[in-house]
């Protein structure tokens, strides 16, 4: 208990004679005139620890608060950097196809100069494409 301050009402209440409403200890001693300070002095200090619990808590409650968004804004970052890994690790898909018609042919080709007799020479004469089997 603190220096200088009134004992908790508690440990004053039922100390008086049996069946009369609670009283402070000696009340007999205590008139009402110095009973009703005495009342409003420990209400004062009760009021006074109250509003410092009430400050206290009001303190928690907003430090809690702006954990709680900075945990938010990291989530949300967590969240887009999850989402960035997960399309770096899909699969990427194929490459659009070549145009491989003109590539792609059932049989080789040849150039036919028209000439059976390689030593007859093509100068001057333009080749013929060709397939083999044809």
């Amino acid at each position: 208990m603190e220096e200088g301050n009134p004992p908790p009402f508690g440990s004053s209440f039922g100390a008086g004679t049996f069946g009369a409403s609670p009283s402070f200890q000696g009340a007999s001693s205590m008139s009402n005139d110095e009973v009703l300070p005495r009342m409003m002095s420990r209400m004062d200090i009760f009021d006074t620890r109250l509003n410092g619990m009430e400050s206290m808590i009001a303190d928690r409650f907003q430090s809690i608060e702006i954990m709680h968004g900075s945990l938010d804004s990291r989530m949300d970052t967590l969240q887009v950097q999850l989402q960035t890994v997960i399309q770096l690790l899909q699969p990427h898909p194929p490459p659009p196809p070549v145009n491989t018609q003109i590539l792609r042919l059932e049989k080789p080709i040849f150039l036919d100069y028209g000439q059976s007799d390689r030593t007859k020479g093509h100068f001057g004469k333009s080749p013929k494409i060709c397939q083999y089997g044809t």
